[in-house]
């Protein structure tokens, strides 16, 4: 009895986690070939929708309670945090209110805000636009939009608030964020959410408490990351110390800025591994190949690196603004991973491939495009921990990608290895991917007041998380017992990503357009 109930809470939970993903994908496809005033973000929080939802947290709680004692605490601290973040949602959704209110300094205190219906909300106090500026840099780019507020109460008394791009504006549970500015005018999106954020937060706590004990765990993970932690620590050095002394780096970067040699080397290498280990007859690489294969990788990753940190010292901030920085950045991870891997060919040549695709989509014309400053957006801190972690995961899902092409294709002997190295790459790249979704929910809270909008790149992150999702409970789920099924499905999950990415910034568009 106990079989068959495990069975259909499994059937039911990611029965439904996988159709709420294809839902999500067709609405953000329908928005866009049957473009609708809001319809489908209507859709999203639909009664149905909601439903789903509710079906899925329910049952996936079951399943989870179920399995408990099968879990480790890293298990049940992250199982614990989405059902919470879910609750907190739920509640931001009944009890929650957003409206949007426009300013001017010609016009006197107001206390009065639309709802998205058109319908008037009132605040408890009364709010007035004092002052609206917008800060340049030297080449009369913005770098930021500020607005000075005054808020009155019933009684007289008055206090003094400040918006700008990433800076909401507090009082009394109601929070202001900027959506446009102009001299003596601003538009603000209102919201009054008390209960819903703080549940929500606790949620994100725990999650990230989750991510780190689960991570933790892996010690050739952590072992892994060492050298890509200290490249990295080397090259956000110098970028502050560059711009700090303010050196002219561009003739130096535009020396540097030939990436072309670099895809030969990578193409190169490409060939002297599988040369040595799969067409010659040599089971083992000679110390030799051994030497000149890190000093290869070493020389293009200090050279990506370099490439991002000349690119930050110009614009003055961290680089990761459009495809360029992104691809840049993913290629520096996938030499990060053929330096660890440098001992196991096969491994190593995959993600050789890897930063030899990224850069050649970085450099499609034989040079990088010069860098741009960034929108007052992008402008925050929590830029790198975002983009650093989804790139990461990126990296590691590609990666299981192809290692799951070349054992349908290939029919490789080590097949079981394969399988084996995909699962254990799966883990963290998800965790990451999770870890980098909810730090850019809380940037937009901060940024937006809203920690989620449904904009285009957010739903096919969602899509993605839920994608993946039955691949971290390969375990649990025996139909992933077979390879050939297991295989499969990593590979299609992956067109998730590419969706996610390119489908969204070529395609779909949406605030994130630009990532």
């Amino acid at each position: 009895m106990d079989l068959v109930k495990t069975k259909w809470l499994k059937v039911v939970s990611f029965g439904s986690l996988i159709l709420l993903a294809g839902l999500l994908a067709i609405g953000s496809l329908a928005d866009y070939f049957f473009p609708s005033n809001g319809s489908t973000e209507s859709f999203y929080t639909s009664p149905f929708m909601l439903l789903l939802w509710g079906i899925a947290a329910s049952f996936s709680s079951l399943l989870f309670w179920h399995q408990r004692h099968k879990s480790n605490i890293s298990g049940n601290t992250l199982h614990i945090a989405l059902i919470i973040i879910l609750l907190g949602s739920f509640v931001s959704h009944i009890k929650g209110k957003e409206g949007t209110l426009d300013l001017s300094t010609y016009t006197q205190p107001t206390n009065g805000f639309f709802f998205p219906n058109g319908t008037i909300g009132h605040l408890p106090f009364s709010i007035q636009l004092l002052d609206s500026k917008i800060t340049q840099e030297e080449s009369n780019t913005p770098t930021d939009f500020v607005c000075q507020l005054a808020v009155y109460e019933s009684d007289g008394s008055q206090k003094m608030g400040e918006i700008s791009v990433n800076k909401i504006f507090k009082y009394k549970h109601w929070r202001f964020c900027l959506q446009d500015v102009s001299p003596h005018n601003c538009s603000l999106c209102v919201s009054h959410d008390p209960f819903g954020i703080g549940i929500t937060y606790l949620g994100y706590s725990l999650l990230f408490i989750g991510v780190i004990l689960r991570i933790s765990k892996h010690k050739k993970l952590l072992k892994a990351l060492i050298r890509p932690s200290l490249f990295t620590a080397v090259g956000i050095g110098s970028g502050i110390a560059f711009t700090l002394l303010q050196i002219d780096i561009t003739p130096v970067y535009v020396l540097l800025d030939h990436p072309y040699i670099l895809l030969a080397a990578g193409g190169g290498i490409l060939f002297f591994i599988s040369y040595f280990s799969f067409l010659g007859k040599q089971t083992q690489i000679t110390k030799r190949v051994h030497i000149a294969l890190q000093i290869s990788l070493y020389t293009i990753a200090i050279w990506c690196l370099a490439i991002l940190v000349l690119r930050g010292s110009i614009i003055q901030q961290f680089p990761f603004s459009g495809e360029t920085d992104i691809m840049l950045l993913l290629a520096f991870f996938g030499c990060m991973g053929g330096l660890h891997f440098y001992r196991r060919p096969f491994l190593c040549i995959l993600f050789i491939v890897l930063y030899t695709l990224t850069l050649f989509a970085a450099a499609p014309n034989g040079s990088l495009p010069f860098p741009q400053p960034m929108p007052p957006i992008l402008r925050s801190p929590l830029l790198i921990f975002h983009v650093t972690s989804i790139i990461a995961a990126y990296g590691l899902l590609l990666t299981t990608a192809l290692l799951s092409t070349a054992a349908l294709l290939g029919h490789f002997s080590e097949n079981r290895k394969l399988f084996h190295f995909t699962k254990a790459l799966l883990a963290p790249a998800i965790l990451l991917l999770m870890a980098g979704i909810f730090i850019g929910a809380i940037w937009g809270n901060i940024a937006w007041g809203s920690y989620w909008s449904w904009d285009p790149k957010e739903t096919w992150a969602l899509i993605t998380l839920l994608v993946y999702t039955p691949l971290l409970h390969h375990r649990l789920l025996g139909v992933f017992t077979n390879r050939i099924i297991f295989f499969t499905y990593n590979i299609f999950a992956f067109i998730a990503i590419i969706m996610c990415y390119y489908g969204v910034n070529h395609l779909l568009g949406g605030m994130h357009s630009y990532a």
